[in-house]
């Protein structure tokens, strides 16, 4: 590949790389930031409390999330929502620093 090709090459994916971080931008925005109840790892959710930790799964999706109350309903806690809610902040300034430095 000549040189002005392997540039082309580059731009064009760097341009690609700046689009696929704006669109999770975006979606975090407009999806997770505003329901911090669902779509979301144990990773991104912190640990559990006391009334949703799990101990014995039943159910395969609390096996799957080790938690009792996955989508945090409020009947028994909602222990994960600030943590979730700074993860994706922490997400979001990131994708935003990593932006900052390709445009």
């Amino acid at each position: 590949m000549s040189n002005k090709q392997n540039d082309i090459w580059e731009e064009s994916q760097r341009e690609n790389l700046i689009t696929i971080i704006k669109d999770r931008i975006e979606y975090g925005k407009k999806y997770r930031l505003t329901n911090l109840k669902s779509g979301w790892s144990k990773t991104e959710s912190g640990e559990c409390c006391d009334k949703c930790k799990m101990i014995n799964p039943q159910n395969p999706l609390q096996a799957l999330t080790n938690c009792k109350n996955p989508f945090q309903l409020k009947e028994t806690c909602e222990c994960h929502l600030p943590f979730r809610k700074v993860a994706e902040e922490s997400i979001q300034a990131t994708l935003n620093n990593i932006l900052k430095k390709l445009v």
